[in-house]
């Protein structure tokens, strides 16, 4: 199974939050692995990593597992927030859409942006595992 240095989760509920998580820390698939509970506060996050690892200094996540409905900023404002700042970025960066939502309308506007996959909730061990013995990030 493939192990990165950084996966970076958001998502506004508390509970699947930490079930990711701790499924993620079992599997040991990251070296750390940072949460962030809206979409805005995850663009304010990779802001700051952003600035430092310019300077040497910080990181940014191979992987984010993204929630669609969420406060503040939404999954796709959050997608589209993060395409338009980062550009090129985003190549080095697989995104996973995990949400509630297996509507056709979400699916197909989620292929407007460069995502690795739609995952729909509730996340299992299993789908967690797919997506790390894909091998789909860099």
């Amino acid at each position: 199974m493939k192990k990165v240095a950084h996966i970076l989760i958001i998502d506004d509920d508390y509970i699947t939050t930490f079930l990711t998580k701790s499924m993620l820390e079992q599997l040991q698939v990251a070296q750390q692995i940072h949460l962030c509970y809206d979409g805005q506060a995850a663009l304010d996050f990779l802001e700051t990593n952003y600035e430092l690892a310019h300077g040497g200094t910080a990181f940014f996540p191979e992987v984010i597992l993204l929630d669609l409905n969420m406060p503040t900023l939404d999954g796709f404002e959050f997608l589209k927030a993060y395409e338009q700042k980062y550009g090129s970025i985003t190549e080095k960066v697989s995104i996973y859409i995990i949400t509630t939502s297996s509507h056709p309308k979400d699916i197909a506007r989620s292929e407007l942006f460069r995502v690795a996959g739609f995952l729909n909730k509730p996340i299992t061990e299993e789908k967690l595992k797919d997506i790390f013995m894909a091998n789909h990030f860099q």
